[in-house]
């Protein structure tokens, strides 16, 4: 059961829109994304222990996901720096997703103008969120 955990907290990692920034400096983590990386993880944890008919491990996934649910409906430990971060991440993932969508051949010319216009309005976006930043000495959020 160890390596299942160890796997389903590994999983939750590389599915967090933390990890999806257009440059490695980009990621960072968030109270945000810790919460839910706890909630996929346990989750990941209910299902195993559910098919396996692990008692404590099922229990112990129950009380993880209520407590994550709580902490990300209250945005519990949520300051400015953090919220921040998380526009951050949030920017930089639209950006790369609208990248990726127009490349795909499928996607009709007109589809891909405004797709590259909210790309843009996203850069423009998150240039300003750095600038801002900076001139209010926040800049050590972005590494």
């Amino acid at each position: 059961m160890i390596t299942d955990i160890v796997i389903a907290i590994l999983s939750s990692i590389f599915t967090t829109i933390t990890i999806w920034v257009i440059a490695e400096k980009d990621v960072q983590f968030s109270v945000q994304s810790t919460y839910m990386i706890i909630l996929t993880t346990c989750w990941t944890i209910f299902f195993i222990s559910l098919v396996r008919k692990h008692t404590y491990y099922l229990i112990g996934s129950m009380i993880g996901i209520a407590i994550s649910y709580y902490a990300i409906r209250t945005q519990l430990f949520m300051n400015k720096e953090e919220f921040y971060k998380e526009l951050i991440n949030a920017y930089s993932m639209s950006i790369v997703m609208g990248k990726k969508v127009i490349e795909n051949p499928d996607v009709k010319k007109k589809d891909k103008r405004q797709i590259q216009e909210t790309i843009y309005r996203e850069k423009e976006n998150l240039n300003k969120l750095k600038r801002f930043l900076k001139w209010n000495d926040l800049h050590d959020i972005k590494r």
